[in-house]
């Protein structure tokens, strides 16, 4: 049904399980649906007809340092994906959508490919069945297998099902999994959750490496500044009857100056505490996840009836809970905002920010730039040829006359005052 209706349960999926990037498949988005996620970046590939079916989303921890790629869009794939560095390699993560119906397009496939970096992880609902991941065989399945052995590829895929259809002549099978070709040093481990509500199992795919974080704004005021106390110990510090005869004097006193504003601006921040994305959730909430899980769980394993029902009341019970859960909780947070401490203000810009992401730098190939030398000749060289000295030609009387007077010499006293008899 898409990733709107499962919002909130996969919010606090997210919470649980600290998850720092999320690959989400069909989510049915379209270009006037709105997705927020706290604490996250996002990047859709919706699909390209502009209709509530098919498209991809990765979602990224907004502390991750991470470059957005093109979303690749076509009736056969539809992929989001960006760019990372784990242990000072370059890593392109790609959420893909393969529709089923239709032969396995490993041409395009070969196309996305070649829009990645050379190391790249790719994880998808492929709806492709083989032997070596999967129960049974099917063309898709032979196909995608063909193009992993040809561009010598592993697949990272759980040993339980991940698709689990509720038609009881169809067999629970895996269809969800990932694609790589990181190097044998990055350690993975795979597992099964049963959490948010779907015919599809998402799984947990953990990596023995530490992607690089964003680097905070350097600032000599971290936190909230009461600048009234900034301005009498700067007036307090600072002394006027200093001598400035020399090159030597001027440099100290710009030093000293300069230590005593830093020291001052620390002196008068208070640093704020680390925003949290964890979510406070009732008792009543967490019995009740855990109460789903069993129930999922059970239904998974017998398929019968009333075991379906009693699921999917816990799941329809779950999702109102989680929804009250969290009106409440905005309710509160406005509740809380006054215009004394600025906070209905900051508040209102955050709401009517639009965050639009860079595109990428492309090398004049157009192939992609990812370290930051590359970025850093490719915007010099731009720059260079947009600002240029304009010729426009200059009067010769007029630069006579400069001439002249850059070359007079100084007067040896300033001009007389004019006086009247």
């Amino acid at each position: 049904n898409g990733i709107l209706q499962h919002l909130n349960e996969l919010q606090v999926v997210l919470n649980e399980k600290k998850v720092t990037i999320a690959l989400i498949s069909e989510t049915h988005l379209t270009k006037t649906s709105t997705l927020k996620i706290p604490g996250f970046d996002i990047i859709r590939a919706d699909h390209q007809d502009g209709t509530a079916h098919g498209g991809s989303a990765l979602l990224i921890s907004n502390k991750i340092d991470h470059a957005p790629l093109p979303p690749y869009l076509s009736t056969n794939i539809q992929a989001a994906s960006t760019s990372i560095t784990i242990n000072s390699v370059t890593i392109s993560i790609s959420s893909c959508y393969f529709p089923p119906g239709r032969p396995f397009p490993s041409a395009e496939l070969g196309n996305l490919v070649q829009s990645l970096s050379y190391t790249y992880i790719i994880g998808a609902d492929f709806n492709a069945k083989h032997q070596t991941w999967s129960r049974s065989t099917n063309t898709r399945g032979r196909t995608l297998q063909n193009f992993i052995s040809l561009n010598h590829l592993k697949v990272i895929a759980s040993l339980s099902p991940t698709y689990w259809p509720s038609h009881i002549n169809r067999h629970p099978d895996t269809l969800d999994f990932f694609i790589t070709n990181l190097p044998n040093r990055f350690s993975t481990e795979i597992i099964n959750l049963n959490d948010p509500a779907s015919d599809h199992t998402p799984v947990l795919l953990q990596i023995g490496a530490h992607p690089s974080l964003k680097k905070s704004r350097p600032t000599i005021t971290p936190g909230t500044t009461n600048w009234n106390k900034f301005k009498d110990t700067i007036s307090n510090k600072t002394t006027l009857n200093i001598k400035l005869k020399s090159i030597t004097d001027v440099d100290q006193a710009i030093a000293k100056l300069t230590d005593d504003i830093q020291k001052a601006a620390l002196d008068s921040s208070t640093q704020n505490p680390p925003y949290s994305q964890t979510l406070n959730l009732s008792p009543e909430l967490r019995r009740l996840i855990a109460e789903k899980r069993r129930a999922r769980s059970k239904w998974q394993h017998t398929h019968y009836p009333a075991d379906k029902i009693k699921y999917n009341f816990l799941s329809n019970k779950l999702k109102s809970l989680l929804k009250t859960h969290k009106t409440n909780l905005y309710k509160s947070h406005i509740q809380n905002l006054s215009f004394s401490n600025g906070s209905i203000w900051r508040k209102t810009k955050s709401i009517l920010r639009i965050k639009d992401s860079p595109p990428p730098i492309r090398r004049p190939d157009n192939s992609l730039a990812f370290s930051d030398k590359e970025k850093a000749d490719i915007l010099a060289e731009e720059l260079s040829g947009v600002f240029k000295p304009h010729l426009i030609p200059t009067p010769a009387l007029h630069m006579s006359t400069v001439m002249n007077t850059l070359q007079s010499t100084l007067p040896m006293a300033l001009p007389a005052k004019p006086t009247s008899p």
